[in-house]
């Protein structure tokens, strides 16, 4: 055998090799397996078009809780493995003691929306969130069931507390174009 067709076939080889490689990392990339971008944690109801500033929302709702208590987490709080390692989104956990009693964990800024990224129900027992990688879905019934209950029961009145704070004028978000 010639030098030549030595070197042909070990070229050849590494092609071939390198063909394998790179289709074997993105079949494992689509499954999963390999990096993906993203947590993968989809968001379960998201709001946008507020009159505050998603800052000021987050920073009222401390002030949200000394006057509604009843909206805090219990002490035995089933989320706190689910939010374990979603620090970085700094979530408000609420709580409704109202059917179906329920634990929403909201994410204020990051997005352009405020964000339920998910949620608990306690009636039964599950954690209600959206991961569209393994193509878990929330039905829109619910989702349109949970965003009227956090914009009644939580939005107005973070901005009421926020229409009688100093902060009213500072706080009105602006869209800029």
């Amino acid at each position: 055998m010639t030098t030549k067709k030595v070197f042909n076939i070990i070229g050849l080889t590494i092609l071939t090799a390198l063909i394998i490689i790179i289709i074997s990392f993105v079949r494992s990339c689509n499954s999963g397996f390999g990096y993906q971008a993203g947590s993968g944690l989809g968001s379960l109801v998201d709001i946008g078009g507020e009159k505050y500033k998603h800052s000021y929302l987050q920073k009222y709702a401390d002030t949200f809780f000394l006057i509604y208590p009843q909206y805090k987490v219990p002490k035995s709080d089933p989320t706190t493995n689910m939010t374990s390692g979603y620090e970085f989104l700094n979530l408000t956990k609420f709580y409704f003691d109202t059917k179906p009693r329920e634990i929403y964990c909201v994410q204020w800024e990051g997005t352009s929306f405020i964000s339920v990224r998910f949620a608990y129900n306690y009636e039964t027992g599950q954690e209600v969130l959206e991961n569209t990688r393994e193509k878990v879905y929330v039905d829109k019934m619910q989702k349109q069931r949970m965003t009227k209950r956090l914009r009644n029961e939580i939005l107005d009145k973070i901005d009421s507390i926020i229409s009688k704070s100093q902060d009213k004028d500072s706080a009105i978000y602006v869209p800029s174009f």
